[in-house]
């Protein structure tokens, strides 16, 4: 019966997400996430990160970095490495609507997430790739501002037989923002 409810993907229950949704054949690895590299150089991050731009502070958490573009390229997120199949990706970027954009596909189905101290908006699928079960989590949330939108949203990929360690780190990465 759960398994039917395809378009219910995700469910907060005692603060974690429980993945519901039938296999997706669009389920992200880290490789087709993000072009950031462990090995790569780029800008890092550890600790608090604050950002006057986009008017944030999150905490990675200890032990742990985000991997960044180029020193020369625009802040935009970055990348934090949970092993070798597992990421949290971080995005924030200024929402630009144009006159001849199509308007909105209607929206999946999802579920009110605790962005740090705002409300976003999550969804959780599970799929099989290259014979291994991922489950990829993403949470978003539009950030009003005078005159304009930014937007800001967490992606965790991770195997699920490696969900209770990666879950947790998420979770406590997701909880640390502070938007102001």
């Amino acid at each position: 019966m759960l398994r039917q409810a395809a378009g219910l993907a995700a469910l907060l229950a005692g603060g974690r997400i429980l993945a519901l949704a039938a296999e997706n054949p669009q389920i992200l690895t880290c490789d087709k996430l993000t072009l950031a590299r462990p090995e790569q150089a780029g800008v890092t991050y550890k600790g608090l990160v604050s950002n006057s731009d986009y008017r944030f502070d999150a905490t990675i958490p200890k032990g742990l970095v985000g991997l960044g573009a180029a020193d020369v390229a625009p802040f935009h997120g970055f990348a934090i490495f949970l092993g070798q199949s597992a990421c949290i990706v971080f995005e924030i970027q200024l929402i630009v609507v144009l006159p001849d954009d199509s308007p909105a596909s209607p929206p999946e189905r999802r579920v009110p997430v605790r962005f740090g101290n705002r409300l976003g908006l999550g969804n959780s699928w599970v799929g099989t790739v290259h014979g291994r079960r991922y489950l990829n989590t993403y949470v978003d949330l539009e950030l009003p501002r005078s005159g304009y939108k930014n937007a800001a949203s967490v992606y965790l990929v991770t195997p699920v037989d490696e969900r209770s360690a990666t879950e947790p780190v998420f979770r406590s990465f997701l909880a640390s923002f502070k938007f102001w």
